[in-house]
């Protein structure tokens, strides 16, 4: 898989364009133009899965009004109490493991997305008291440890730049539990987004562990925290309704992205955004979770067997928490 599908020299071209380079690309890198923020301050809480049930006081009537409607209502008639009762609306439940302390940006390195969210997942779990090997670190030195690590660990052939769904997984598994076969983490693939957004849902509810979605057509990955859904409880049910994800995203500042013959210029999101399920699926190219395009990754990977030009082509590719 390559993250960008334009070429070193018009790569080059938008580094002079815009001034300076930082930002993305999970197999090649893209350009980015903002300087590293200040050094972030304490981590904001962390919000536990919360039933919003929606609640409806008794009006209070006079004697008199309460005869009238005695004396005027049909024998058959629906009792007030029932008629407010199934009115009332489904249960919220959201989740977010977003901590500010753990953020980590990709920047100045164009080709570590897949590094960035591995290290910023395994941030956010530790802070929430995940059981893993893990401790906390932003730093730059680590993040590219990481990407060698996926690197030498990953089916896509090493001409390419960054890494592959495989190389994440493997890196995730490895950093946090000890082993890339520890099987904590895995790569999925799905023929629908509805599918893919339900899966992510589910496990991050039931494991509290983000999930890492290949996004700009495979050229970059982000990280998803959290999750608004009406219905059951996603954690222990599958009937529920997604309103929206928590996205963050490592690239700093903004890009340029060559896919279909078309140049996508994508400004980054702030970390920690909330992103309606229909923008997920349709919106900007900053925020969208379309089809996987890329298809060199020709390796058949140890672990599953498959190899990813096969597996996740024109499918929604994440890498999510399986336990």
């Amino acid at each position: 898989m390559r993250a960008v599908t334009y070429g070193a020299l018009s790569l080059l071209l938008v580094l002079l364009v815009a001034g300076s380079a930082g930002g993305a690309g999970s197999a090649a890198g893209v350009a980015a133009t903002k300087a590293p923020p200040a050094p972030v301050g304490a981590a904001s809480p962390v919000a536990s899965p919360t039933a919003l049930a929606a609640t409806t006081a008794p009006v209070a009537t006079s004697p008199a009004a309460s005869a009238v409607a005695a004396a005027t209502s049909p024998p058959s008639a629906t009792p007030a109490a029932t008629i407010l009762a199934s009115a009332t609306p489904p249960t919220e439940w959201a989740l977010d493991l977003y901590k500010e302390a753990g953020m980590r940006y990709q920047y100045p390195d164009i080709n570590a997305c897949t590094a960035a969210a591995a290290q910023i997942s395994l941030n956010f779990i530790s802070y929430d008291a995940g059981n893993l090997r893990w401790s906390p670190t932003v730093s730059y030195a680590t993040m590219e440890e990481i990407l060698k690590y996926e690197r030498a660990n990953m089916t896509m052939p090493q001409w390419g730049n960054g890494s592959d769904p495989h190389g994440t997984r493997n890196a995730l598994n490895y950093y946090g539990w000890g082993s890339k076969q520890a099987g904590v983490y895995q790569d999925a693939s799905f023929a629908t987004f509805g599918e893919a957004a339900t899966a992510i849902v589910s496990s991050i509810a039931r494991t509290r562990k983000p999930a890492i979605i290949f996004t700009w057509w495979g050229q970059h990955s982000q990280v998803v925290t959290g999750y608004k859904v009406r219905g059951g409880n996603p954690a222990t049910s599958a009937d529920f309704t997604i309103e929206g994800m928590y996205l963050t995203d490592p690239l700093l500042g903004y890009t340029y992205v060559e896919y279909g013959g078309t140049s996508h210029h994508i400004i980054a999101i702030k970390p920690d955004t909330y992103v309606s399920l229909a923008d997920l699926e349709q919106g900007r190219d900053a925020v969208r979770f379309g089809a996987y395009e890329q298809n060199d990754s020709t390796g058949r990977d140890p672990i599953d067997g498959n190899r990813g030009k096969d597996e996740w082509y024109k499918k929604w590719v994440v890498v999510l928490a399986a336990a």
